[in-house]
């Protein structure tokens, strides 16, 4: 499967459009996220994240996902569900 494939399907079983998520899929998801945003990194600043490097030497997406800090996860969590009570549709 395509690293693409990968990430569409994790995605999809989620499920994230237009529901609130509970805390473990709301963190499978910030991981998702955080992972391509390394990735896209290199492509709008020409340079590559030291941490990308670091966690080079892993090929699977959900590998890589979980060697994210959890700190980090959790504050991109508490950025997602504050956007989510302030910007829904009411």
């Amino acid at each position: 499967m395509s690293f693409a494939s990968n990430v569409d399907s994790e995605v999809s079983a989620l499920g994230p459009c237009g529901r609130t998520l509970d805390v473990d899929s709301e963190d499978r998801l910030c991981r998702l996220r955080f992972v391509l945003a390394l990735l896209d990194e290199p492509y709008r600043s020409g340079l590559a994240s030291p941490l990308l490097t670091e966690l080079a030497d892993v090929d699977e997406l959900m590998t890589l996902a979980a060697r994210l800090d959890d700190a980090w996860i959790g504050d991109l969590a508490l950025l997602s569900r504050r956007f989510a009570e302030t910007q829904s549709s009411r």
